[in-house]
């Protein structure tokens, strides 16, 4: 159910962990500050340090809490797994260790890349 707009709901993700994909820019950037700005810690991922370091910067300076990743998820000499694991199951890890409450995959980088059918 929507609410209606002469109705005001405070939402709040105080106290969750999100996991933005694709943070450097456009539509990324604005999810991550989003859930910041709702109150959540915001994990922010993508390929380009600078970009990242400057959404961080961002969110800090506007009194959330964030932490960059940097890897490019389609190249798997970054991780110091097996080649037969895909993107997904790197995802999967990720959400799990850490405790991500709030996923938003926003990549460009295919879901299947690395999987053999």
């Amino acid at each position: 159910m929507i609410p209606s707009p002469a109705r005001q709901v405070s939402r709040t993700l105080t106290g969750r962990l999100a996991l933005v994909t694709g943070a450097g820019g456009g539509l990324g950037h604005a999810i991550a500050r989003s859930l910041a700005e709702t109150g959540a810690e915001v994990v922010v991922h993508g390929r380009d340090r600078g970009r990242l370091e400057a959404v961080v910067a961002e969110l800090v300076d506007a009194g959330g809490y964030a932490k960059a990743i940097v890897v490019d998820l389609e190249d798997e000499s970054a991780f110091a797994i097996p080649k037969q694991r895909s993107v997904r199951s790197t995802y999967s890890s990720v959400m799990r260790v850490y405790a991500i409450d709030v996923p938003s995959l926003n990549s460009t980088a295919p879901l299947s890349a690395g999987c053999s059918k």
